[in-house]
């Protein structure tokens, strides 16, 4: 191959070893040696400044990794920001649409009804639909939750309360919430809050004296701040005179205490003062394994009325009656969670129940 042709592989396909230094001056010259001709010397020159120009270019090109180093540092840059940056629908993907039935969010037991779309997210649920039933034991440090539903917000601060998306409606039952909306409105146990307006059925409550009310609203404080001994005993004294708050919140100590006959017989006595559906419910579960019989008498009572909770009671009633051996009549309650509330967790817990029969 002519010296012209080793510069041209070089120079213009790149296919071959780059020449070294000393390979480029060799080129340079074979191009002088090979013209001795006046008429030809301009082009011998031009040739040399060529064959110059490919020996800048092979040391230009020992220099060109730096700068091809230093392009990926930058893309790798990009790449992070790119990361970085939240993607679309980001935020919706932390939402997650709550099923049917009971489950526990935080401190708090949320009870979806049936045809209901609620989705949680973080520390607020958002009722697309349908309605929810909150309820806790009194409020901890940190653990109020907000319910949103339209332009409606909702925030509990302890005790049982319900959310309806429309018409829109909230029903105190215990404890208290906030109510924002074209303004602020506190509500209280006995408040239900429909039609833009406050419909409040405490004259219809016992009147508690301001010395029995500031002692309650103490014995709250111990309970939130963890002195349950100290509260058990100004409760029980306060029950024992009649009022039925301080019964019922007596009832919750002894349970977290593991007082489960004390606690069982507070909301026995709430059951028989007020009919108490949410304490039938609580006593049947803590009785559930220790005395299925007593727990069942509770449930059936429970399920007379239509509540919220009614596939969860129903399962308990099938475990119930599971535990007495009474496997025929487990299984027909048991099918019955299955037919009546499909989908929900208490459903599918039921149909395993009933598959390991």
């Amino acid at each position: 191959m002519s010296w012209e042709d080793d510069l041209k592989v070089w120079s213009e396909d790149r296919t071959g070893d780059q020449p070294t230094a000393s390979e480029a001056e060799a080129l340079v010259t074979r191009a002088q040696e090979a013209r001795q001709g006046p008429s030809r010397l301009m082009l011998a020159v031009g040739r040399s400044f060529v064959a110059a120009a490919v020996i800048f270019g092979v040391w230009t090109g020992l220099s060109a990794p730096e700068v091809e180093e230093s392009a990926p540092a930058e893309v790798a840059e990009v790449a992070d920001e790119t990361v970085a940056t939240e993607p679309p629908g980001e935020e919706a993907a932390e939402s997650e649409w709550m099923d049917e039935g009971t489950q526990q969010v935080w401190s708090w037991q949320v009870a979806v009804a049936a045809d209901s779309l609620v989705r949680d997210e973080q520390r607020a649920l958002v009722v697309e639909a349908g309605s929810v039933e909150l309820w806790t034991m009194p409020r901890w440090e940190g653990e109020a939750i907000t319910v949103r539903a339209g332009e409606w917000s909702v925030t509990g601060l302890g005790g049982r309360f319900a959310v309806k998306q429309s018409p829109f409606a909230v029903e105190v039952i215990e404890g208290t919430v906030e109510l924002v909306g074209a303004q602020v409105w506190t509500l209280v146990a006995g408040d239900r809050f429909e039609g833009g307006r406050v419909l409040s059925k405490a004259a219809e409550l016992p009147v508690m004296a301001p010395a029995v009310e500031e002692q309650l609203t103490a014995l709250r404080k111990q309970v939130v701040a963890g002195e349950l001994e100290a509260a058990r005993d100004g409760l029980a004294a306060l029950s024992e005179a009649g009022d039925v708050s301080a019964t019922r919140l007596l009832g919750k100590v002894e349970e977290r205490l593991g007082n489960v006959d004390a606690a069982v017989a507070a909301y026995r006595l709430v059951i028989a003062q007020t009919g108490g559906q949410q304490e039938r419910y609580l006593a049947a579960s803590l009785l559930l394994e220790a005395r299925p019989g007593e727990a069942e008498g509770l449930l059936r009572d429970f399920l007379a009325v239509p509540d919220p909770l009614a596939a969860e009671a129903r399962l308990m009633l099938g475990r119930a009656l599971v535990a007495q051996g009474r496997e025929v009549e487990a299984r027909v309650e048991l099918e019955r969670v299955v037919e009546e509330h499909p989908g929900t967790t208490p459903a599918r817990v039921a149909r395993e129940v009933a598959e390991g029969l």
